[in-house]
């Protein structure tokens, strides 16, 4: 069966025609509580990881986080860049760019996981004490390892892909209840495994496989809503033109174009992870306990951090939808309208962060010694969240403009290049938390170059508008003095 007109167009309406904060919320608001249920996983573990009191554990699975992260960033790039596409490719009414550009996104995910998880599978042994796991750790680390990344690679690199690309789609819904479904039956099973099967001692174990068997029950279920659901991509009424040429054109035009809108995307998980790695490796030598405080704290962090993605991401589409279709006022107001959501949220939380963040610490962890280390973390890194937002929202929509070197830019800035200085100057002066603060600086100034960009864009935005105009006027100024002279 055909996938009908009307469908087609009630799927673009959200990006053409419903009324701005209607469309944002509608976009952004399932990619929120999609960003809540991804947190939840971490809070449900840590919950569960801390019932047992074993900062060698917690410890354990701070190491491995960052590596677990990398596996998000093949998704960013296909998943992001891919949505980008997408959107744009719809908005031109472009189906078959759009349908290589879906087809390229699923395919290149899987072939990247799977080579990304056989990589840590075969020399597991030589990363983990890079990564900063000591002996004591070593045993726990390589267990995590072994259910989240090695065999959970594929089918959490394939969900997150997935799930951005049904957002493209103009299926906010099904994208956020196949996200939320792993969340959910993640802390059902973290309950079972630990409390009635697993037992006391063996938590992480626990953990492990109640992540693994989540990740892929999501995975499943965006594959088979793909392969039965009727969406914009299954329109058979688009006509072939029979020219081989043109079709590998479009192909590769939608290749390409992944790659240059998603990198910003994935380069900033790839960093992010890079700069985790190295405070982890700062902080592994004050003990178990601190390196179990900080992953703590940044757990507890990621709620910010990954609301903050979310708003930027779920813009994404309608933005570059927007500017594809040249309808740059419902560009700039959709813009606008994220950005002050996503910053709102992020002050709330950072006031709750600093007012209570010995009670929010303390309802996850046991030990006494690492939840001190965990609440002056999280103090020192909750500023950090409002300039998180100011930074993924400019950078969001620079990408949709078509502009994502300058979105690159501010990414290595964020991660892997300031904060690494800093927490190496940390360590030299023996400050660890000084590791955390690390983090809010490099924020600050990341926001600080990400609002001078954009204020550079928009003035050449706007001067390109006012030259157009022009070129339209004295065209129009031409074109009638030609006829007059005709006319003579």
């Amino acid at each position: 069966m055909s996938y009908s007109q009307n469908q087609k167009r009630s799927e673009n309406a959200l990006f053409e025609s419903t009324p701005i904060i209607r469309a944002v919320f509608s976009l952004a608001l399932p990619a929120v509580i999609s960003a809540l249920a991804v947190t939840l996983y971490g809070f449900a573990d840590a919950y569960f990881l801390g019932r047992g009191k074993n900062p060698d554990m917690l410890a354990a699975v701070s190491v491995c986080v960052p590596l677990s992260a990398a596996a998000t960033g093949i998704s960013a790039l296909f998943g992001t860049g891919g949505a980008g596409v997408i959107a744009a490719s719809l908005g031109k009414n472009n189906i078959r760019r759009a349908r290589s550009a879906f087809i390229f996104c699923t395919a290149g995910t899987a072939f990247l996981s799977a080579a990304f998880s056989a990589g840590v599978f075969l020399f597991s042994d030589k990363i983990l004490p890079l990564i900063g796991a000591k002996k004591e750790t070593a045993e726990y680390a390589s267990s995590y390892l072994l259910r989240t990344v090695v065999l959970g690679a594929v089918p959490v690199s394939l969900t997150g892909c997935l799930s951005q690309l049904i957002r493209a789609l103009g299926k906010p819904g099904i994208s956020s209840f196949g996200t939320m479904l792993p969340a959910l039956l993640n802390t059902a099973l973290d309950a079972v495994f630990v409390l009635f099967i697993y037992g006391k001692g063996r938590e992480i174990y626990a953990v492990g496989d109640a992540f693994l068997i989540s990740a892929a029950a999501s995975c499943a279920f965006f594959i088979i809503y793909m392969l039965f659901s009727k969406n914009a991509l299954k329109n058979k009424s688009v006509k072939k033109d029979g020219t081989k040429n043109e079709g590998r054109h479009i192909q590769k035009g939608a290749f390409s174009e992944t790659f240059r809108i998603g990198f910003p995307s994935a380069a900033a998980i790839i960093l992010a992870t890079f700069s985790n790695v190295i405070s982890n490796f700062f902080i592994s030598s004050c003990g178990s306990a601190a390196v179990a405080g900080l992953g703590a704290a940044k757990r507890l962090s990621s709620l910010a951090f990954n609301v903050n993605t979310a708003f930027s991401q779920s813009i994404l589409p309608l933005i570059s939808y927007c500017f594809a279709s040249k309808n740059r006022e419902r560009m700039k107001k959709a813009a606008a309208l994220n950005f002050s959501a996503a910053l709102v949220l992020s002050l709330l939380y950072m006031a709750v962060s600093l007012i209570y963040a010995k009670n929010i610490v303390g309802l996850f962890i046991g030990n006494d010694k690492t939840a001190e280390f965990g609440a002056k973390f999280l103090k020192l890194l909750s500023p950090a969240f409002p300039m998180c937002a100011a930074s993924f929202c400019i950078c969001s929509f620079l990408q949709g403009c078509g502009k994502p070197k300058p979105s690159l830019a501010v990414t290595a800035l964020r991660k892997g290049t300031l904060d690494v200085i800093l927490m190496y100057l940390a360590f030299v002066f023996g400050n660890i938390y000084l590791v955390a603060l690390a983090t809010t600086v490099t924020e600050a100034v990341s926001a600080t170059a990400a609002c001078i960009i954009l204020i550079r864009f928009l003035k050449g935005f706007q001067n390109q508008r006012y030259s157009s105009r022009d070129s339209g006027r004295k065209d129009k100024f031409r074109a009638s003095h030609q006829s007059k002279d005709q006319g003579k």
